[in-house]
């Protein structure tokens, strides 16, 4: 990991989905270190509520 954020982060958007804790976790951790938004969901349905409530990038 670079100890400056990622320049296409500048807070953009994301949305993570992934049924495994454990990834889910440690990819959005090292998202968050690079200076992305992070929201999580833990499988489909819960991405497609997430869709409609927010915008991602």
């Amino acid at each position: 990991m670079s100890e400056r954020p990622h320049p296409l982060a500048a807070g953009a958007s994301i949305l993570l989905v992934d049924d495994e804790p454990t990834i889910r976790d440690t990819v959005r951790y090292n998202l968050v270190r690079e200076g992305f938004v992070v929201t999580l969901a833990v499988d489909g349905l819960e991405a497609i509520r997430a869709v409609r409530a927010d915008r991602f990038d």
